[in-house]
């Protein structure tokens, strides 16, 4: 069963053996706990975008609150 926020590191597991990264975020079905699109890693994650922080074990990006804004991605 696949968690959001963590990964399965290997083929055949049950469930998830890692939460996705700081900086990171694991939608569904990835292989690594530090996705990118265009990588070549399996499932649907990526590196957290701009405006953006996404804390160990991210889902999907949490964007950030008024005041703390950043430019830069994998925050």
């Amino acid at each position: 069963m696949f968690v959001g926020g963590s990964a399965c590191t290997s083929a055949g597991l049950s469930e998830p053996d890692i939460d996705c990264q700081r900086g990171y975020y694991c939608e569904y079905g990835v292989d690594t706990a530090t996705p990118q699109l265009g990588s070549g890693n399996k499932g649907s994650g990526d590196i957290c975008p701009a405006g953006s922080y996404c804390p160990r074990g991210s889902s999907s990006p949490t964007p950030a609150p008024p005041g703390t804004y950043t430019d830069t991605t994998g925050m």
